[in-house]
């Protein structure tokens, strides 16, 4: 939207002015009047609810409150809390930021939150004289001082003496200098608050400000987008037919959630025949412009800003990049970066990882812009559908030359000759093209997607005459007649039998190819592919290949080869790969894996590692190895950055990508390689499964330092392994071992005992953050005493179906002389299955040492612990101050959650309770009789959520059974935050709490009883089940 339009709509709110000037400024500042103290009153206010500041508007609410009510809440949240300077609300254009901002300007003056609300747009040329103008309008204040700074010192002193004001500043696209306006930031209530509409994710963390909150505003789901495509389509959609019905839904759905694009597409479809709807209909699904009576302009003006404001060429060459794969589609990030690279869009990188680093700064601008989408995966993107309309209108221009008609269920190649011959780049993915032009004269074109189109298999021999400056070809498969989908029914599309897939000999034809991508499919002879001399980047990804002809090997200029997933490769030729000397990613997992043995006579046709090692550019490799014989002695590969190894036999679950140095070691029956050793040095995350002890040792007993990058590691299925580190030295004068490693999983370890027997040397584990145990069926404690003085950084701890588990944590031979701070860091502990587990903390139920803190535990879940009567000794109750997150599930010999008070001294003054406790879940524990004592229940201010499920033995959750509870003379318990209860199949429980106690709960708002015959009349009688005041309970499901 233009600055004149948010004029007009500004100009609702604002007052009339006695000058001319003064109306101009007033048009794009508006204040919302409402009585309310004045300036010079010092009003406390009680923070509000946005219910209640609904409730106050009496119905006059704009719907767009309902639809974005979460990012609405947060504001106002933040509206009212002190220490916030600067609320930022983004969201792409045409979302509705300035209608909300308006709103909620509205409403936070009518409630009485601010004394003044001033609405002021920045926009895109931000003109400072005229902000200050258009604020000293709406206060009554007129400048006589000519210079900026002049009239920023009198902004300042007039809004510094007026109390609450929120300072509304719409359409703001880069960073605000508040003191060169004459702004006062309010950070400790004084001054002004200021929300900003932007569509800039990061752009109110740039303002520099102590405290900033960033909202987004999400787009409507299908029923609020047809509310408000129906409120603006006119009454006739009331009265339509099913089959009318189902159109119009299907137009609004089209709109993609866009609170814009319905507002549009409604309004100039309103009062429109069947007929008309369904013309556009059509256009929209073909991403064209409605031929009636709509302002698209209005939605493609809004995304033209966002566009053009993009600070380079290469991130708008990127965006319209995205436009190349069809609606709704998950747009990998390789795809654009190898896309990117061969369409030659980066002329400073020199590697292929710089390629991709770029794109992804990009894309994450691009990101943060609104014009593209977060998906569900991490190395993926989405673009909103009137988005990617938009960037097709922009791309099909003649400056950029794009044909795109991706996704739209084609059989027939498109028929626009003219336009073909000027076309740059060609979309037709994901279609049903049964048959390809004999010959495609296309002199400019340079992207070729053909991707997923499932029927033609026969390429005509003078298809790629026509194109000479080709760079970017993608003929891949997902399913259809060439693909390795089993499937696919060809006789649905066409009567000709399925067969490999020939590369004409017009392929020779494409010099300047620099991208090829021929994913999942049925190949046959691809020798001719050694001739295109310039290619870079090589995807087989999937393929049926059975040999890698020797020709590959000419590919001089060649840096990516993929050939993950090439499951019938069996041979790669002698000296292919040390051929390909500018290669720099070499992708093979699950493919070929019978490297030659060095030595050996009859390997000598076959490709062999130590051609990878003579790759001075390889950064990136993944590979499988099944013969360790295999790995040479000096397996040094000098500029490896990351790596994916597995050697042995079978698979493994990796990354076929890899994203750092992964090593794998499998079921090696002989001696580890001598080459593995030049590995080691280097690898981040190693995976070790069924290898004997004398092979362990040999790894994680190796010089001290050689694993001293190591961060992660998996130890699984190792047979007669019954200590993991084993000592040679004493702790005093040994090196530190595995000092960087940040996550140990131990899993199915039989015969494992301890991690460690002896005390680790200084500085060994110290910043293991997640220690995972699972199976480990002869394991009794997880973590010694010994090892605990190492573990200064864990933070997560989980155990699991470990049979002879006895304890978690030794706590009983620790010094209340150690200098150091244990489980200081530890925040999370799950336990599941441990049917001998006595006690969680050995050692504990006498007072702590001061160097044992759990000052930051935070999350406790345990499931299935069928010896443990108590969880928390009493002084290890006082240190949990932080416990947020309670869940207890099927431990049926559970007595008490908290030890009641020890004979043992403990700290008279601090009680064992957890203030900050939010959720507390217990379920199918026939012995627990109670939640809380009365005296610990007193300090659960911040609970929440109580879920309690199938406890037979329970008769309260609130019991006074610790000594002088029932003399004490306040009978009133107050859980102040708690908003959700669910009490299910509870046989015995007749009260919330004891007798003679009752419990206010003034943010109650949901009761769930299920199976509870005692409290069937809780609804008609709460006292009677010890409810003192809950004044906002409205359900109670019986």
């Amino acid at each position: 939207m233009n600055e004149k339009s948010r004029a007009n709509d500004a100009t609702s709110g604002a007052s009339a002015s006695a000058t001319s000037r003064s109306m101009k400024r007033k048009a794009e500042a508006v204040t919302f009047g409402a009585s309310k103290p004045t300036a010079n009153e010092n009003v406390v206010l009680q923070k509000k609810t946005v219910g209640e500041i609904i409730a106050q508007q009496r119905g006059l609410v704009n719907q767009i409150i309902s639809d974005q009510r979460e990012a609405v809440d947060q504001i106002f949240d933040a509206l009212q809390d002190d220490s916030c300077a600067i609320i930022g609300m983004y969201g792409m254009g045409g979302i509705g930021k300035t209608t909300l901002a308006k709103e909620i300007g509205r409403m936070a003056e009518t409630s009485g939150l601010f004394n003044k609300v001033i609405f002021a747009v920045v926009s895109r040329n931000m003109d400072v004289r005229k902000i200050q103008g258009r604020i000293g309008d709406m206060l009554g204040l007129y400048f006589q001082e000519e210079s900026e700074m002049g009239r920023a010192g009198r902004l300042f002193e007039r809004l510094t003496t007026q109390e609450r004001i929120l300072l509304i500043l719409d359409d703001v696209w880069n960073f605000v200098n508040f003191k060169e306006i004459g702004i006062p930031v309010n950070f400790k209530g004084k001054g002004c608050k200021i929300l900003i509409t932007t569509r800039q994710r990061n752009l109110c963390s740039t303002m520099l400000l102590i405290k900033t909150n960033e909202i987004p505003l999400r787009l409507l789901s299908e029923e609020e987008s047809w509310n408000l495509f129906k409120s603006n389509a006119g009454s006739l959609t009331d009265t339509f037919s099913p089959q009318q019905d189902d159109v119009a839904m299907k137009v609004a759905r089209e709109c993609g959630g866009l609170p814009l694009a319905l507002v549009t597409v409604g309004r100039a479809l309103r009062n429109k025949d069947l007929e008309l709807w369904k013309a556009a209909l059509q256009q929209l699904k073909k991403s064209r412009p409605l031929n009636i009576n709509y302002n698209e302009k209005d939605i493609f003006s809004c995304l033209k800003l966002s566009y053009d404001h993009l600070q380079s060429e290469e991130a708008k060459e990127c965006f319209l990049l995205c436009c190349l794969f069809p609606e709704d589609h998950d747009i990998k990030i390789e795809d654009i970066a190898r896309n990117a690279l061969g369409k030659g869009m980066f002329t400073d990188v020199e590697t292929m990882e710089e390629a991709r680093r770029e794109t992804r700064w990009i894309i994450r601008n691009l990101t943060d812009c609104c014009l593209l989408l977060d998906s569900s995966t991490a190395d993926s993107v989405r673009m909103h559908d009137m988005v990617r309309d938009f960037a097709i209108s922009m791309a099909s221009t003649g400056e950029h030359g794009f044909v795109i008609k991706a996704g739209l269920g084609l059989k027939e190649w498109p028929n626009q000759e003219t336009l073909e011959r000027n076309a740059v780049i060609i979309s037709l993915m994901a279609n049903h093209i049964q048959s390809l032009p004999d010959c495609l004269i296309c002199p400019k074109l340079e992207i070729l997607l053909l991707a997923e189109n499932e029927v033609f298999e026969v390429i005509p021999e003078g298809f790629f005459l026509g194109m000479p400056t080709l760079r970017v070809l993608d003929l891949s498969e997902k399913i259809g007649a060439r693909s390795l989908n089993r499937y696919f029914e060809p006789d649905k599309w066409t009567s000709m039998p399925s067969s490999s897939f020939k590369l004409p000999s017009s392929f020779e034809a494409l010099v300047n190819l620099r991208t090829l991508h021929l994913n999942h499919c049925k190949l046959d002879d691809v020798a001719i592919l050694g001739k295109l001399k310039r290619l870079e980047v090589l995807s087989f990804y999937g393929c049926d290949i059975e040999e890698l002809p020797n020709e590959i090997g000419e590919l001089v200029n060649l840096r990516s080869l993929d050939l993950n997933f090439c499951q019938k490769l069996k041979t790669v030729p002698a000296t292919l790969i040390s051929r390909l000397s500018r290669l720099e990613e070499l992708y093979m997992w699950e493919s070929f894996h019978q490297w030659a043995i060095q030595g050996m006579v009859e390997d000598t046709s076959k490709a062999c590692l130590s051609e990878i090692t003579s790759l001075s550019r390889l950064t990136t490799l993944c590979v499988l190895v099944s013969n360790p014989e295999s790995v040479p002695r000096k397996f040094h590969i000098p500029n490896v950055q990351k790596f994916e190894i597995v050697i042995g036999k079978g698979y493994d679950s990796v990354t076929c990508y890899p994203n750092s140095r992964s090593l794998s070691l499998r079921q090696i029956k002989t001696s580890i390689p001598e080459g593995v050793k030049d590995i080691l040095q280097n690898t981040e995350d190693m995976r070790l499964f069924c290898l004997y002890d004398e092979m362990i040792r040999s790894i994680l007993d190796v010089d001290p330092g050689t694993l001293n990058n190591l961060r992660y590691l998996k130890v699984v299925a190792c047979m007669e392994t019954p200590f993991l580190l084993s000592m040679n030295q004493s702790a005093s004068d040994a090196p530190a071992i595995l000092a960087a490693l940040e996550s140990l999983h131990l899993h199915l370890m039989s015969e494992l005992f301890l991690i460690c027997p002896k005390l680790l040397p200084v500085g060994s584990l110290h910043k293991l953050k997640l220690l995972k145990v699972q199976s480990c069926k002869r394991m009794w404690i997880a973590i010694t005493a010994t090892l605990l003085r190492r573990l200064l950084s864990l933070e997560e701890v989980e155990v699991t179906w470990c049979e002879q588990m006895s304890s978690i944590f030794d706590l009983g031979n620790i010094s209340s002389e150690n200098q150091q701070f244990l489980l200081s860091n530890l925040r999370i502990i799950r336990l599941n299955g441990l049917e001998s587990l006595r006690t969680i903390w050995r050692g504990g139920v006498k007072p702590l040492p001061p160097s044992v803190r759990l000052a930051k535990l935070t999350v406790v879940e345990l499931s299935s612990c069928g010896r443990l009567t108590v969880i928390f000794p009493y002084s290890i109750a006082q240190n949990l101050l932080q416990l947020e997150v309670l869940k207890i599930n099927c431990c049926n010999k559970l007595e008490s959650i908290v030890e009641e008070r020890p004979d043992v001294s403990v700290d008279q003054y601090q009680p064992a309770c957890f203030p900050n406790l939010r959720i507390i879940e217990v379920s199918e524990c026939s012995r627990l009789r109670k939640l809380f004592s009365v005296a610990k229940a007193r300090y659960l201010q911040q609970l929440k959520e109580i879920n309690i499920s199938s406890c037979k033995d329970m008769v309260e959750l609130i019991s006074h059974d610790e000594e002088g509870e029932e003399d004490t003379e306040d009978k009133r318990i107050s859980l102040p935050e708690l908003y959700s209860m669910k009490i299910k199949d509870m046989s015995s429980i007749n009260r919330l709490c004891a007798t003679s106690f009752s419990v206010d709960l003034p943010s109650l708002e949901q009761v769930v009883l299920e199976k509870c015959p005692n409290m069937e009349e809780f609804n008609s009688d709460l006292q009677k089940y010890g409810v003192g005041h809950a004044p906002k309970l409205k359900v109670g499901q019986i």
